[in-house]
């Protein structure tokens, strides 16, 4: 291989090398209800119990894009917040990130006097938490031929991975003095992400990564129709 021909190669893989995907995977989300008169009570939201299944994408699959004909390669996983086909996490599970954000986003509208995280401790008259049951992952690692596309689309922007979210859960209101539950909702979704480059990856989306970013539109989405129909349901309370 000539001199000139190595520079190329090189600079190619520098370039790729420095497109890395963001780490943060914490959910953020602002619900769209603003209260002008907040509820009389307090409300504490705890950590969601984790009943999906604990397995990981198997990163030995992405060679299979080295197999010429191979057109992409799906790998699955049920605990993205971990481990992803790009990305090691290592953040918070995403139970406790679903808690976290929740309670951010109903503080921020002032439908409650107080919202507050179970954790921190603390007296409140309701409590709000939930089960996350499925929080599958499937990435589409585009190929079309063999693994130098993948290289490829990291300098000319071509599309090479999309992402496909399935998302049930379900959140409950219990009413702290007498432990009846006041409300409940099960959520299930199917989100299609498709066609990211690098780049896109690198940038994220409203300061998160792309998968977080799903999840908080999701939450995001499910929480504010169900903060209406809480409201409506304790409004009789006062």
């Amino acid at each position: 291989m000539s001199r000139p021909f190595r520079r190329f190669f090189f600079i190619l893989f520098i370039l790729a090398g420095c497109s890395s995907p963001m780490l943060d995977f914490s959910l953020s989300f602002n619900l769209p209800e603003k209260a002008v008169n907040p509820l009389p009570y307090s409300l504490a939201v705890g950590t969601f119990k984790d009943m999906r299944p604990q397995t990981r994408a198997s990163a030995n699959r992405k060679w299979l894009g080295l197999v010429p004909g191979v057109l992409w390669v799906d790998i699955a996983t049920d605990i993205p917040e971990i481990y992803t086909v790009f990305t090691p996490f290592a953040s918070r599970p995403l139970p406790d990130n679903m808690a976290r954000a929740i309670a951010a986003g109903i503080a921020g509208t002032g439908v409650f006097n107080r919202v507050l995280l179970a954790a921190d401790g603390g007296r409140a008259d309701f409590f709000l938490t939930g089960t996350l049951r499925k929080s599958r992952l499937t990435e589409r690692c585009y190929y079309y031929g063999s693994f130098m596309y993948a290289w490829l689309a990291r300098v000319f922007a071509l599309p090479y991975v999309s992402f496909v979210v399935e998302m049930d859960y379900d959140v409950r209101l219990v009413r702290v003095s007498d432990g009846v539950e006041v409300w409940r909702r099960n959520f299930t979704h199917r989100v299609d992400d498709r066609y990211h480059t690098v780049y896109e990856l690198g940038r994220g989306r409203d300061g998160k990564h792309l998968i977080a970013s799903i999840f908080s539109r999701i939450i995001a989405r499910d929480m504010g129709a169900g903060l209406a129909e809480i409201r409506a349901c304790l409004a009789g309370d006062g």
